[in-house]
């Protein structure tokens, strides 16, 4: 999406994958974490309102839910200001490279999962970040587009913001899967 590289995977997920909307992962951790790393991406003020008020109507719950969408619009309205965009265009491209993740039970089949990925930090100079948030497979209210009912929907960090989910790391994680070379991957690219 935007020219980022997303992994995919036939038997994971997502089923549903367009510029602005990624749904249908199955219940696996390979498809909590593709879940997460999807979601959280269309749910961010990166690519734009087309993908985020959907994204975050559809696909993202709990208690900080709507503190979230808020802020999200916040940060679009203010990164679009600054680089000069229109509204509704996407906020210009990053340079993230998903590498891997990890993934931990939680009561009532949710799941704990971190997405690693390899980003310049403030100097330029290329770190292992990585995003820790919370994957549920409750059940939809929405009948929106791409929104499957029992699909893995993202828990909204209780901040209400994204950044209290994202951190550098000292090194990339040892235990972490990684998202394979081999294994198909998808680009939407950037419109």
């Amino acid at each position: 999406m935007d020219g980022v590289w997303f992994p995919v995977s036939p038997a994971a997920g997502p089923t549903t994958l367009d510029e602005d909307r990624a749904a249908g992962f199955d219940g696996s951790d390979l498809g909590a974490a593709l879940a997460a790393l999807h979601l959280v991406y269309r749910a961010s003020a990166a690519p734009g309102p087309s993908s985020f008020v959907p994204t975050l109507r559809d696909q993202v719950v709990g208690p900080a839910a709507a503190q979230l969408t808020e802020s999200v619009r916040r940060d679009y309205d203010e990164a679009g200001a600054v680089a000069g965009i229109r509204e509704g265009e996407p906020l210009p491209a990053g340079a993230a490279a998903f590498l891997g993740y990890r993934v931990s039970s939680l009561p009532d089949g949710n799941r704990a999962v971190q997405i690693v990925e390899q980003a310049p930090d403030a100097s330029g100079v290329l770190q292992p970040f990585a995003f820790d948030v919370v994957v549920t497979r409750a059940r939809s209210t929405s009948t929106g587009a791409g929104a499957s009912a029992g699909d893995w929907k993202v828990v909204a960090p209780a901040t209400g913001t994204w950044n209290s989910a994202f951190s550098q790391l000292p090194h990339v994680p040892g235990d972490m899967v990684p998202f394979s070379p081999a294994a198909p991957t998808a680009v939407l690219e950037a419109h």
